[in-house]
């Protein structure tokens, strides 16, 4: 994880830059800091990220990630990687989609 606090000394905006700069490099601060997951997060989690952001995994378009429920898998892949990949590109376009067969 990369230094959480900007300098004391930076302004508000430049603080703000700080932090985005940040977020684009460190997966887990978004969680901890966006999506409010510290006091819920273990090593597990640090494995999830650690394998998303592996260089051979970048290379893959579709995951599949078995884990049991209320383990924040959605919350970490599905929302924490979404705003980390529009904060490196705002121009990204990214489709949520989902399938109930009947």
């Amino acid at each position: 994880m990369l230094k959480t606090n900007p300098p004391s000394n930076l302004t508000n905006l430049e603080a703000k830059e700080f932090s985005r700069e940040r977020y684009k490099l460190d997966l887990k601060a978004i969680c901890w800091d966006i999506l409010g997951l510290k006091n819920l997060w273990d090593e597990g989690h640090d494995n999830l990220i650690e394998f998303i952001d592996a260089p051979h995994t970048q290379e893959f378009k579709k995951y599949l990630f078995l884990a049991p429920r209320e383990t924040f898998k959605s919350t970490i892949i599905t929302i924490g990687k979404c705003i980390q990949e529009i904060l490196k590109d705002h121009n990204t376009s990214i489709l949520l989609a989902s399938d109930i067969s009947t």
